[in-house]
């Protein structure tokens, strides 16, 4: 099983930071064979069984449309009354499996994507909150406890140290409750906040429309982040029915039908997708957070899917030159070990194609694993 996010939760999880937040103190068959296999996925395909591990619910309170009220600690130490309201729309994803947030105020906006991981029995979540011409995701992970949720990363600091990064959710009601962030440079001797968010919950989990329709943070003002790089994934907005190849180890490739979903988010920031692929033991789901990182350089893909007890994998890489179809091969890092799966984006005016490689010799051959293709006008 891979876990490619160990060693990166802890190192550069606290990445939010970097960000500079506005206000921060710290700143089964093949289709045409079988006639009950149907020719496209319908909007009913797209939700996959509940997971039904009892840890995979801890997070199920925060499900809902929430108010928010923010406030920040400023430099004299004060917590003033903040003119900070946002709305925070929180979905259940992948069947349950995992929770996504999308924060939307104005100067600030939101994502983050959370689910449990049974093996090492921790939370997961994985954030991006970009800035001006700023983005990149970062992670922290923890548990709850007698009903506290205590979430942490750490990375080091310029002069040898270490700074630890913790997200706190507390006093939990079915209609409120507190989130805070704080940070401490002494090993968790002592703490200092940054941020505290107060939620009062307005209306009931959301479910996620059809592809290009609009979701929160994306009123339409996609001026926060201008470089051109940021539109590269644009195209995946909207919705399309398609086809997948699936090419399994011990058999021959058997063609599905396919579906994605797109979301332009964050302002202009990111493009959400979802990917849902029939197969022979039911239909399989993805989610996929596409931007430009401009701390790296590189364009940045954050993939889930809801296989039980997968993790997160992030893939980064370049475009290819040439002209043509742009193509981006989009290798997965992790824990510093070399990568055993990329991603081959091929966004054209024909269309869509994502091409899955896996490999187990160092990246030295590459065998496919999926190739979803969708026509352009579908």
């Amino acid at each position: 099983m891979r876990r490619p996010l160990r060693q990166p939760l802890f190192v550069i999880g606290s990445a939010l930071i970097l960000l500079g937040l506005p206000g921060s103190s710290s700143a089964a068959q093949a289709t045409g064979d079988d006639p009950e296999t149907p020719d496209t996925l319908e909007a009913s395909d797209l939700s996959p069984e509940p997971d039904p591990s009892a840890e995979s619910d801890q997070f199920d309170f925060w499900l809902g449309i929430w108010s928010v009220n923010l406030r920040m600690q400023q430099e004299d130490g004060s917590w003033p009354e903040s003119s900070v309201q946002a709305e925070a729309s929180i979905y259940p994803v992948l069947g349950g499996r995992a929770v996504l947030e999308l924060w939307d105020s104005q100067p600030i906006v939101g994502f983050s994507l959370r689910w449990f991981d049974p093996e090492w029995e921790r939370w997961v979540l994985w954030l991006n909150w970009p800035g001006e011409d700023r983005s990149g995701s970062s992670g922290l992970e923890g548990a709850f406890h007698h009903g506290r949720g205590e979430f942490f990363s750490r990375r080091p600091t310029a002069d040898g140290g270490e700074r630890i990064a913790r997200y706190t959710f507390s006093d939990i009601t079915p209609d409120s409750l507190r989130w805070d962030d704080a940070f401490s440079t002494d090993g968790g001797k002592t703490w200092s906040s940054n941020w505290i968010m107060e939620f009062r919950r307005t209306g009931p989990p959301p479910e996620l429309p059809a592809g290009g329709a609009p979701l929160p943070t994306s009123s339409g003002d996609e001026g926060r982040c201008t470089d051109p790089r940021f539109r590269v994934f644009e195209s995946v907005a909207g919705s399309r029915s398609g086809t997948a190849v699936r090419s399994p180890g011990d058999g021959e490739p058997v063609e599905w039908p396919a579906r994605l979903d797109g979301w332009r988010i964050l302002d202009g920031c990111s493009v959400l997708a979802r990917l849902a692929v029939e197969g022979a033991d039911g239909t399989t789901h993805s989610l996929h957070l596409l931007t430009w990182n401009t701390y790296a350089q590189v364009f940045e893909e954050s993939a889930l899917d809801d296989t039980a007890g997968s993790d997160l994998e992030v893939f980064y890489g370049e475009p290819t030159e040439g002209s043509g179809p742009i193509v981006l091969e989009l290798s997965g890092r992790g824990g510093g070990e070399p990568a055993t799966s990329r991603h081959r984006w091929t966004l054209g005016d024909d269309g869509i194609h994502l091409g899955i490689e896996t490999t187990g010799d160092g990246g030295r051959t590459w065998s496919p694993e999926l190739e979803a293709s969708f026509p352009a006008g579908e």
